[in-house]
């Protein structure tokens, strides 16, 4: 194994003047930052460099390397995705203007190594890199649970759950399949059109009433009413509020719909676009049944509840495509069927 060395990564700008002129052969100053999250998210790392442009106004710095009080090493990589903040003074002073920020992609994965987790015999260990960056060894390390071990969650109907914690969230990996709520009692199933059109209470279905064919790979159809009865969920989980999505989603960043999706079209129709589902979560197109009681989208969208009204009439969802990367916020009338996944209290 080899990690990075030195512990830090090449940046090179070309640095022009407001009216668009280079600026060559110059002393100029920056400010770089690292910021965890979002383009706006909390700085872990912040350093000043004061450099001279070549003749074509380019500048070449090594990140990691500048003067700080911050420490580079320190930087959890593994904790991303992280975007890099570019601040410059022309003049050579701390009068900074931000001049962008980007995400970065690659080259933290490269120091992420020199911090590699290895499983042998059931116990976690560090990698111990010489100063050269070359492997020298490993040392044990005490976790309080092995890695990416997240309990299993069981409903009252006896279904299990995977389940995979993303960011401070644990989230099931499956859509909810129970017929029943935590409390034992059964949920309505509703088979007719014109009855769940009519419903202003609870009800659940099966895509096109068919348990046998949807149940297992795209767990069941709520409407709203069911989800507010704060019932639904295994006891110590709940139905996410409309801010829980909206962390999630800010968690995973760019692209989260992708990053959300179950990778493939062995249940996505074609093409899925961008899915590569790093994070575990495992969304699957249920589809929805609408207020008149007509199925539609199976294999072509996911529709999950939020447990947050929109209006008397209206309650939030979010929303997953066949064709897109995109995570979607909308609402919708509550007499709708969609599906329901649970995150712990």
């Amino acid at each position: 194994m080899f990690a990075q060395s030195p512990d830090a990564f090449s940046y090179q700008a070309v640095a022009r003047a407001s009216n668009g002129e280079l600026i060559a052969n110059e002393a100029i100053s920056f400010r770089i930052s690292i910021l965890q999250g979002t383009t706006d998210g909390i700085s872990v790392y912040s350093e000043t460099h004061t450099d001279s442009t070549n003749a074509y106004g380019l500048v070449s710095l090594q990140i990691g390397t500048g003067t700080t009080t911050d420490d580079f090493s320190a930087i959890n990589w593994a904790g991303g995705p992280f975007f890099v903040k570019v601040e410059m003074d022309a003049n050579g002073g701390i009068n900074y203007e931000l001049m962008g920020t980007s995400q970065l992609l690659s080259v933290p994965y490269a120091l992420a190594a020199g911090e590699l987790l290895v499983s042998k015999k059931g116990k976690l260990y560090k990698t111990y890199l010489k100063d050269d960056g070359t492997f020298a060894g490993l040392t044990h390390i005490e976790v309080e649970q092995p890695f990416n071990a997240v309990p299993t969650v069981t409903d009252v109907d006896g279904n299990i759950y995977e389940t995979v914690k993303i960011g401070n969230q644990v989230w099931t990996t499956e859509n909810l399949r129970t017929t029943k709520y935590n409390d034992g009692t059964d949920i309505p199933l509703v088979t007719g059109d014109t009855e769940w059109s009519n419903l202003d209470t609870s009800g659940y279905c099966w895509h096109m009433n068919d348990s046998t064919a949807y149940a297992q790979t795209y767990g069941a159809l709520y409407n709203w009413y069911t989800v507010n009865t704060n019932k639904l969920c295994p006891d110590g989980w709940h139905v996410p509020a409309d801010e829980e999505w909206t962390e999630l989603t800010n968690y995973l960043n760019g692209l989260a719909g992708g990053r959300l999706k179950e990778s493939g079209t062995i249940h996505w129709g074609n093409p899925n676009t961008d899915a590569i589902n790093d994070s575990k979560f495992t969304g699957r197109p249920g589809g929805v049944r609408d207020h008149y009681g007509y199925y539609f989208h199976i294999t072509l969208s996911g529709y999950w509840w939020c447990s947050t009204e929109y209006s008397d009439l209206n309650a939030f969802y979010r929303q997953l495509y066949y064709n897109s990367a995109e995570v979607f916020r909308e609402y919708s009338n509550k007499k709708y069927g969609y599906s329901v996944r649970c995150i712990m209290d």
